[in-house]
C-alpha cells in the first residue's frame, strides 16, 4: 500500500478475490427444492359409482348414506370409497 492508497493491482485483486467467495459460496450453499405440488385424488363408490374428488392430504371421503347399499326395503347402508385416480 503506497502513500495514496491501494494500487489498481491491489484493487483488482481483491475484486477478484471477492467474486471467487462469492461463487464458492453459491456452488456449495444448498439449493433448495421447490415444495411437491399436492395431488388430487379421485374417490368412487363401488355400489353406486358416485365420485368424489378430494385433495391427497384430506383422506378418504365421510362415507354418506349411499341409496343402491343395504337390503331391500331395509335401511341404507355407508358409501365404499375405491381410489380410481390419482391426478
Amino acid at each position: 500500500m503506497g502513500l495514496f492508497g491501494k494500487s489498481k493491482k491491489e484493487k483488482e485483486l481483491e475484486m477478484q478475490n471477492k467474486l471467487l467467495k462469492e461463487m464458492l459460496a453459491q456452488q456449495s450453499a444448498p439449493k433448495a427444492k421447490a415444495p411437491a405440488k399436492e395431488k388430487q385424488v379421485v374417490w368412487q363408490c363401488r355400489y353406486c359409482g358416485v365420485k368424489n374428488t378430494r385433495w391427497q392430504s384430506n383422506g378418504m371421503p365421510d362415507p354418506g348414506i349411499c341409496n343402491k347399499n343395504g337390503k331391500m326395503g331395509g335401511p341404507k347402508g355407508p358409501h365404499r370409497w375405491v381410489r380410481i385416480m390419482t391426478k
